[in-house]
């Protein structure tokens, strides 16, 4: 899997080429938070976002 970090956020994603998405989750959370992009620059964008 590979890594993204922002701010003092950790996540993890890895691509699913059957579905044909992208698809992680953040990293050391008292929650569950997930993601899902198509394209790895949809993935970029959402980072910028939170």
């Amino acid at each position: 899997m590979n890594r993204l970090n922002y701010k003092c956020y950790q996540g993890r994603f890895a691509y699913d080429s059957d579905a044909y998405i992208f698809h992680g989750a953040v990293l050391y959370l008292n929650d569950v938070v997930t993601f899902q992009r198509r394209f790895i620059d949809e993935l970029k964008q959402a980072r910028r976002i939170l």
